[in-house]
């Protein structure tokens, strides 16, 4: 019995490196420690590339971005659609391509039919916005 017991030791001592139980837990949270450490730097550093060009993208078009949705809020002002909800997302795709969604909802324009609808959009995005590799795409909220 004795030998099985020095065997089974043996085969611990073997399979976990020896050394007294808290030796091993200090050396797994010191090598977790430093994994997580090196995981971070590593990810601060790509995140702060991205960071960065996203700083030079909003700079360079948050203000052509306003001026943008300023202008589809008045050109619906001017066709009547006063107090219209206006709001706008982009999607930026890897090559740089930007898809613009522009989402209108007014109680009025839920009763046209998808032809009007499609002339209101046209008559909407006639008016560009000032971004390369842009593309705007209007839809309609309804109301429920």
């Amino acid at each position: 019995m004795k030998i099985g017991r020095d065997a089974r030791e043996n085969r611990q001592v073997i399979a976990f490196g020896g050394g007294s139980p808290m030796k091993k837990i200090e050396i797994t949270i010191i090598t977790i420690g430093l994994l997580l450490i090196l995981m971070s730097v590593f990810g601060i550093k790509a995140s702060g590339r991205e960071r960065a060009a996203a700083g030079d993208y909003s700079v360079k078009y948050r203000t052509q971005e306003k001026e943008y949705v300023d202008d589809v809020r008045a050109k619906l002002t001017e066709l009547g659609y006063s107090q219209a909800g206006v709001a706008m997302t982009k999607v930026v795709n890897e090559n740089g391509t930007i898809i613009y969604t522009i989402t209108i909802h007014h109680s009025r324009i839920d009763k046209m039919n998808e032809y009007e609808r499609k002339q209101l959009s046209d008559i909407i995005t006639k008016e560009t916005i000032d971004v390369e590799n842009s593309t705007v795409v209007t839809e309609y909220l309804e109301y429920m």
